[in-house]
Protein backbone atom coordinates (compact mmCIF):
# COMPACT_ATOMS: atom_id res chain seq x y z
CA UNK A 1 0.00 0.00 0.00
CA UNK A 2 0.91 3.39 -0.91
CA UNK A 3 0.16 6.60 1.70
CA UNK A 4 0.14 10.35 0.27
CA UNK A 5 0.94 12.52 3.22
CA UNK A 6 -0.32 16.17 2.10
CA UNK A 7 0.71 18.45 4.35
CA UNK A 8 0.95 22.82 4.48
CA UNK A 9 4.20 24.03 4.84
CA UNK A 10 3.15 27.53 6.90
CA UNK A 11 4.73 27.37 10.35
CA UNK A 12 1.47 27.90 12.37
CA UNK A 13 0.28 23.90 11.00
CA UNK A 14 3.93 22.26 12.80
CA UNK A 15 2.38 21.90 15.86
CA UNK A 16 -0.34 19.83 14.15
CA UNK A 17 1.58 17.66 11.92
CA UNK A 18 3.56 16.18 14.79
CA UNK A 19 1.59 12.91 15.89
CA UNK A 20 0.79 12.39 12.29
CA UNK A 21 4.96 13.26 11.37
CA UNK A 22 5.62 10.45 14.33
CA UNK A 23 3.55 8.08 13.14
CA UNK A 24 4.43 8.02 9.89
CA UNK A 25 7.93 7.96 10.86
CA UNK A 26 6.82 3.82 11.81
CA UNK A 27 4.84 3.67 8.69
CA UNK A 28 7.77 4.28 6.08
CA UNK A 29 9.52 1.04 7.75
CA UNK A 30 6.49 -1.14 5.84
CA UNK A 31 4.76 0.99 3.44
CA UNK A 32 6.18 3.96 1.13
CA UNK A 33 5.20 7.53 2.09
CA UNK A 34 4.78 10.50 -0.74
CA UNK A 35 4.79 13.78 0.80
CA UNK A 36 3.03 16.48 -0.84
CA UNK A 37 3.17 19.99 0.12
CA UNK A 38 0.09 22.20 -0.53
CA UNK A 39 0.55 25.89 -1.22
CA UNK A 40 -1.80 28.63 -0.67
CA UNK A 41 -3.27 28.74 -3.88
CA UNK A 42 -6.18 27.29 -4.04
CA UNK A 43 -7.63 28.25 -7.35
CA UNK A 44 -4.16 26.33 -8.81
CA UNK A 45 -6.43 23.35 -10.30
CA UNK A 46 -2.62 21.35 -11.14
CA UNK A 47 -1.79 21.62 -7.88
CA UNK A 48 1.28 18.76 -7.17
CA UNK A 49 -1.56 17.12 -4.06
CA UNK A 50 -3.90 16.21 -7.20
CA UNK A 51 -1.14 15.19 -9.50
CA UNK A 52 0.43 12.99 -7.07
CA UNK A 53 -3.35 11.08 -6.24
CA UNK A 54 -3.76 10.07 -10.56
CA UNK A 55 -0.08 9.56 -10.72
CA UNK A 56 0.18 6.96 -8.03
CA UNK A 57 -3.64 5.72 -8.62
CA UNK A 58 -3.91 2.08 -10.04
CA UNK A 59 -0.84 0.83 -8.87
CA UNK A 60 -1.29 -0.33 -5.73
CA UNK A 61 -4.09 -0.01 -2.58
CA UNK A 62 -3.55 3.94 -1.48
CA UNK A 63 -4.10 5.63 1.12
CA UNK A 64 -4.47 9.47 1.94
CA UNK A 65 -3.23 10.53 5.23
CA UNK A 66 -3.61 14.20 5.90
CA UNK A 67 -1.50 16.25 8.28
CA UNK A 68 -3.61 16.38 11.47
CA UNK A 69 -4.80 12.74 12.15
CA UNK A 70 -2.69 10.16 13.20
CA UNK A 71 -3.10 6.43 13.39
CA UNK A 72 -1.86 2.90 14.31
CA UNK A 73 0.14 0.64 11.97
CA UNK A 74 -2.50 -2.19 12.97
CA UNK A 75 -5.05 0.01 12.08
CA UNK A 76 -3.34 0.56 8.60
CA UNK A 77 -2.95 -3.19 8.09
CA UNK A 78 -6.55 -3.60 8.95
CA UNK A 79 -7.63 -1.52 6.16
CA UNK A 80 -4.92 -2.81 3.78
CA UNK A 81 -6.78 -6.04 4.38
CA UNK A 82 -10.05 -4.87 4.00
CA UNK A 83 -11.99 -5.68 0.32
CA UNK A 84 -14.32 -3.02 0.58
CA UNK A 85 -13.65 -0.51 -2.59
CA UNK A 86 -13.05 2.53 -0.24
CA UNK A 87 -12.81 2.66 3.05
CA UNK A 88 -12.08 5.63 6.04
CA UNK A 89 -10.98 5.26 9.76
CA UNK A 90 -13.87 7.04 11.63
CA UNK A 91 -12.50 10.35 13.40
CA UNK A 92 -14.46 12.91 15.53
CA UNK A 93 -14.78 16.81 14.16
CA UNK A 94 -14.72 19.95 16.49
CA UNK A 95 -16.57 22.42 14.58
CA UNK A 96 -15.46 25.97 17.23
CA UNK A 97 -16.14 29.56 16.43
CA UNK A 98 -13.12 31.29 17.25
CA UNK A 99 -11.75 34.99 17.42
CA UNK A 100 -8.46 36.22 16.56
CA UNK A 101 -6.70 37.51 19.41
CA UNK A 102 -5.03 41.07 18.10
CA UNK A 103 -1.81 41.32 18.34
CA UNK A 104 -0.90 37.82 18.05
CA UNK A 105 0.56 35.60 15.29
CA UNK A 106 -3.17 34.36 14.56
CA UNK A 107 -3.68 33.15 17.96
CA UNK A 108 -7.29 31.69 18.42
CA UNK A 109 -9.66 32.12 21.24
CA UNK A 110 -12.83 29.46 21.11
CA UNK A 111 -16.09 31.19 22.45
CA UNK A 112 -18.72 28.71 21.52
CA UNK A 113 -18.51 25.40 20.12
CA UNK A 114 -20.57 22.72 18.24
CA UNK A 115 -21.33 19.23 20.08
CA UNK A 116 -19.44 16.79 18.84
CA UNK A 117 -19.65 15.27 15.13
CA UNK A 118 -17.93 12.88 12.68
CA UNK A 119 -16.16 13.48 9.69
CA UNK A 120 -18.84 12.02 7.06
CA UNK A 121 -22.09 12.35 5.99
CA UNK A 122 -25.05 9.97 5.44
CA UNK A 123 -27.49 10.36 3.14
CA UNK A 124 -31.27 10.27 5.19
CA UNK A 125 -34.51 8.92 3.62
CA UNK A 126 -35.57 12.49 2.36
CA UNK A 127 -32.12 12.90 -0.23
CA UNK A 128 -30.57 15.40 2.43
CA UNK A 129 -27.19 14.61 4.28
CA UNK A 130 -26.79 14.38 7.95
CA UNK A 131 -23.20 14.58 9.81
CA UNK A 132 -21.57 11.31 10.61
CA UNK A 133 -22.06 9.29 13.88
CA UNK A 134 -20.36 7.48 15.88
CA UNK A 135 -21.50 3.37 15.42
CA UNK A 136 -22.23 4.41 11.53
CA UNK A 137 -20.83 1.56 8.85
CA UNK A 138 -21.05 3.38 5.69
CA UNK A 139 -20.40 6.97 4.61
CA UNK A 140 -21.99 8.27 1.41
CA UNK A 141 -20.25 11.80 1.91
CA UNK A 142 -16.18 11.25 3.12
CA UNK A 143 -13.11 13.18 3.91
CA UNK A 144 -9.54 12.35 2.73
CA UNK A 145 -7.93 12.36 5.87
CA UNK A 146 -7.72 8.99 6.81
CA UNK A 147 -9.16 7.23 3.61
CA UNK A 148 -7.73 4.10 1.40
CA UNK A 149 -8.92 3.50 -2.14
CA UNK A 150 -8.19 -0.48 -3.04
CA UNK A 151 -6.13 -1.10 -6.10
CA UNK A 152 -8.70 -3.38 -7.90
CA UNK A 153 -11.31 -0.03 -7.53
CA UNK A 154 -8.38 1.92 -8.88
CA UNK A 155 -7.80 -0.13 -11.76
CA UNK A 156 -12.17 -0.37 -12.85
CA UNK A 157 -12.60 3.03 -12.51
CA UNK A 158 -10.03 5.99 -14.61
CA UNK A 159 -10.34 9.06 -11.92
CA UNK A 160 -11.72 11.16 -13.88
CA UNK A 161 -13.70 13.65 -10.78
CA UNK A 162 -14.25 17.28 -11.61
CA UNK A 163 -11.11 19.44 -11.45
CA UNK A 164 -10.45 22.34 -8.97
CA UNK A 165 -8.59 22.86 -6.05
CA UNK A 166 -6.33 21.15 -3.62
CA UNK A 167 -8.71 22.40 -0.90
CA UNK A 168 -11.56 20.66 -2.21
CA UNK A 169 -10.21 17.69 -3.43
CA UNK A 170 -12.23 15.55 -0.79
CA UNK A 171 -15.24 16.82 -1.93
CA UNK A 172 -14.76 16.10 -5.19
CA UNK A 173 -13.83 12.57 -4.78
CA UNK A 174 -16.34 11.80 -3.26
CA UNK A 175 -19.06 13.35 -4.75
CA UNK A 176 -17.23 11.52 -7.76
CA UNK A 177 -17.70 7.79 -5.85
CA UNK A 178 -21.19 8.76 -4.58
CA UNK A 179 -22.19 8.98 -8.35
CA UNK A 180 -20.50 5.61 -9.23
CA UNK A 181 -22.80 4.20 -6.09
CA UNK A 182 -19.32 3.75 -3.55
CA UNK A 183 -19.86 3.88 -0.38
CA UNK A 184 -16.92 4.33 2.15
CA UNK A 185 -16.52 1.72 4.75
CA UNK A 186 -15.82 3.37 8.21
CA UNK A 187 -13.03 1.83 10.71
CA UNK A 188 -13.12 2.09 14.04
CA UNK A 189 -11.57 2.81 16.82
CA UNK A 190 -11.40 6.24 15.55
CA UNK A 191 -8.37 8.05 14.36
CA UNK A 192 -6.97 10.71 16.19
CA UNK A 193 -7.57 14.27 14.82
CA UNK A 194 -5.49 17.05 15.84
CA UNK A 195 -7.22 19.31 18.22
CA UNK A 196 -6.40 22.99 16.06
CA UNK A 197 -7.45 25.17 18.60
CA UNK A 198 -6.19 23.24 21.67
CA UNK A 199 -4.13 25.76 23.51
CA UNK A 200 -6.88 28.17 23.27
CA UNK A 201 -9.23 25.42 24.40
CA UNK A 202 -6.99 25.27 27.69
CA UNK A 203 -6.66 28.93 28.52
CA UNK A 204 -10.98 28.53 28.53
CA UNK A 205 -10.41 25.55 31.19
CA UNK A 206 -7.26 27.60 33.16
CA UNK A 207 -10.32 30.14 34.02
CA UNK A 208 -13.12 27.99 33.97
CA UNK A 209 -14.81 30.42 31.65
CA UNK A 210 -18.23 28.04 29.67
CA UNK A 211 -18.08 27.24 25.81
CA UNK A 212 -21.78 26.36 25.79
CA UNK A 213 -22.59 24.45 22.75
CA UNK A 214 -24.12 25.56 19.82
CA UNK A 215 -26.38 24.24 17.28
CA UNK A 216 -27.43 26.74 14.85
CA UNK A 217 -24.42 29.06 12.56
CA UNK A 218 -23.73 31.86 14.35
CA UNK A 219 -25.73 35.48 13.32
CA UNK A 220 -23.48 38.45 13.60
CA UNK A 221 -25.07 39.94 16.03
CA UNK A 222 -24.03 37.05 18.57
CA UNK A 223 -20.56 37.54 16.80
CA UNK A 224 -20.50 41.03 17.86
CA UNK A 225 -21.44 40.18 21.44
CA UNK A 226 -18.66 37.12 21.46
CA UNK A 227 -16.16 39.62 20.37
CA UNK A 228 -17.00 42.09 23.17
CA UNK A 229 -16.98 39.13 26.04
CA UNK A 230 -13.84 38.05 24.82
CA UNK A 231 -12.23 40.94 25.29
CA UNK A 232 -13.64 41.69 28.55
CA UNK A 233 -12.13 38.19 29.71
CA UNK A 234 -8.68 38.74 27.82
CA UNK A 235 -8.63 42.31 29.78
CA UNK A 236 -9.77 40.91 33.30
CA UNK A 237 -7.23 37.41 32.63
CA UNK A 238 -4.52 37.01 29.96
CA UNK A 239 -2.90 39.15 32.17
CA UNK A 240 -1.68 36.16 33.80
CA UNK A 241 -0.50 34.59 30.97
CA UNK A 242 0.30 37.37 27.86
CA UNK A 243 0.19 40.29 29.05
CA UNK A 244 -0.81 43.00 26.40
CA UNK A 245 -3.00 40.39 23.94
CA UNK A 246 -5.36 43.48 23.12
CA UNK A 247 -5.24 46.95 23.99
CA UNK A 248 -7.61 49.63 24.14
CA UNK A 249 -7.24 51.17 20.72
CA UNK A 250 -8.10 47.98 19.37
CA UNK A 251 -11.77 46.34 18.48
Amino acid sequence: MQIIYPYSPLPKYAVRQQDARRFLDKARETYTVTEVECTADRADTNHPYERTVKRLWGQDDLMVFEQDVSSTLRKLAEMEACEQPVCQQAYELHKCFGVIVPGTDNQVICVAHHLPYYAWRVETADKGFRWGRRGDRFADAFCLSTTKFSRQFQQTHEPNWDPGGWHNLDIRISRWAYNLGVKAHLHYPEARHADTLGEAHNLFRLFEVDCNPVIEPLSPEWISLARSQVKEWIMSNAAQVAPGLWSDSET
